[in-house]
């Protein structure tokens, strides 16, 4: 059998040293190595999958250093399909001495599973054939990770801190109870190739800081978070991490005195913050799985609308300098913006290769990366209003779309503001989203999913 050669560049790197976190060209090698000694061995396809990450975690509680995490974490993935037949396997031990030994175990245990003719690597023409687009998407920053050394990550992580602050200037009534923040500098980087001349590789960084505090306020606790995300190092800074305590401390404030209000039905508001929240369950109920397993409330809904003309929804996994962006879906597939749901009537189901064969679905991506919610101006603001701030809890059905959520938040009444807590949502998601009023275009930018503030007709809540 002929040898499949790939020509997988590596990066230019700082000082030209390949970093920690980052495939080697050894483990490089081994991959394919490994590929094609699966074919040798009786595969008649095969895919690798080759992983590689690190991150590096300071915890902070009260002001002072809680604890200092350095992890690395390495793994190769590998799907054989053998006479007809399909097995995924995978090892962290990179020693091409023992990989021949590893496949024909792996093989022999293929060759003992039944036929499964739905099993195949998706179409050529699909897939991504280009390793050297991995720094393409603007969301590595090898450099600004790299100047994150020991001492500097300790001094962020402080520095990030109010506890102290707070402590010098105390407020009467209001006792700190505890300041919990995590800065965190991570990089990953995968490469996938398979015997059909696929070949792709992402190298991906990222920055965060998120902190959470707990307040005394008269004879209650409250607590709230803030948090930060930005695969660039300069950009992270820039979102001035240093805020994100006061906006905590702040948050939690405002939680102090919170009451359940009388049941009924109310505008909802629901903050940027948590409002994917609420678009997750629809976007879970495309998946191609839980349509062929028929548990999905959006069985049979493709091309048909099922929502208001308000609600239209992209999978835009190629957004320009967005954390958690990629150039393929895990069987190597290339991912590109498209709808999913527009104007209200589903556009699209992402359909893995395995589940197209099984369904006669046209296939396309094996998950939705990062869901948009186009924004669409209310018409006219109400005065009146629940506005959702958190979910405690909760559920939604994924074959019904029945949900319950617990909320907190506000109850708004013109200039009238009372805290709430101890309220529950309840409905159906096909009623929730017939009834959207507005999509704010304010979704946070360190967020993975867009969607901004969103307002809802008519949604009933549960209180006294």
């Amino acid at each position: 059998m002929k040898e499949i050669r790939f020509d997988i560049p590596t990066p230019s790197f700082p000082g030209g040293v390949i970093p920690e976190g980052v495939l080697t060209p050894e483990e490089i090698d081994l991959a394919v190595l490994t590929l094609n000694k699966a074919l040798e061995l009786g595969a008649s396809q095969c895919r690798i999958t080759a992983s590689k990450s690190l991150m590096d975690l300071v915890a902070t509680l009260n002001g002072e250093v809680d604890k200092v995490t350095h992890s690395m974490d390495r793994a190769m993935s590998i799907a054989l399909f053998v006479d007809g037949k399909f097995g995924s396997f995978s090892t962290n031990r990179f020693l091409s001495s023992e990989m021949e030994s590893f496949l024909k175990k792996a093989i022999d245990s293929v060759r003992m599973l039944a036929v499964d003719p739905c099993r195949t690597l998706p179409s050529p023409e699909r897939t991504i054939k280009d390793a050297s687009s991995s720094m393409s998407l603007g969301i590595c920053d090898i450099e600004g990770n790299l100047s994150m050394t020991p001492e500097k990550r300790i001094e962020t992580a402080l520095g990030a801190s109010g506890f102290a602050r707070w402590a010098s200037s105390p407020r009467e009534g209001v006792t700190v109870l505890s300041e919990e923040g995590e800065f965190s500098r991570s990089i990953a980087d995968i490469l996938l190739i398979d015997s059909q001349g696929t070949v792709g590789r992402q190298t991906d960084t990222a920055f965060d800081y998120g902190t959470e505090v707990t307040l005394q306020v008269g004879e209650g606790k409250v607590s709230s978070y803030s948090w930060r995300s930005n695969p660039i190092l300069s950009k992270f800074l820039e979102s001035d991490i240093a805020s994100c305590a006061d906006e905590a401390f702040a948050k939690a404030l405002e939680k102090a005195g919170a009451v359940a209000i009388p049941s009924g039905k109310y505008t909802m508001v629901v903050d940027k913050d948590c409002s994917s929240r609420l678009l997750s369950p629809v976007v879970n109920a495309l998946s191609g799985s839980a349509v062929q397993q028929k548990n999905s409330f959006l069985m049979d809904a493709l091309g048909k609308k099922v929502f208001s003309d308000k609600v239209t929804v992209s999978d835009c996994p190629r957004m320009q300098g967005q954390g958690g962006s990629r150039l393929f879906d895990s069987e190597g597939v290339v991912t590109r913006n498209e709808t999913v749901i527009g104007n209200g009537t589903v556009k699209r189901y992402s359909v893995s290769t395995y589940i197209a064969n099984k369904t006669g679905m046209a296939p396309s991506v094996d998950d939705v990366t990062r869901m948009v919610l186009t924004p669409v101006q209310i018409k006219e603001k109400p005065s009146t209003y629940i506005k959702v701030t958190g979910f405690n809890g909760g559920n939604c059905s994924p074959v019904t779309g029945d949900f319950s959520y617990g909320i907190e938040g506000f109850f708004i009444d013109g200039e009238k503001s009372v805290p709430v807590h101890g309220m529950l949502i309840t409905g159906n998601m096909f009623t929730l989203w017939n009834n959207l009023l507005g999509a704010e275009d304010d979704s946070p930018e360190k967020a993975l999913h867009k969607v901004g503030t969103l307002t809802f007709a008519g949604v009933d809540f549960s209180g006294e």
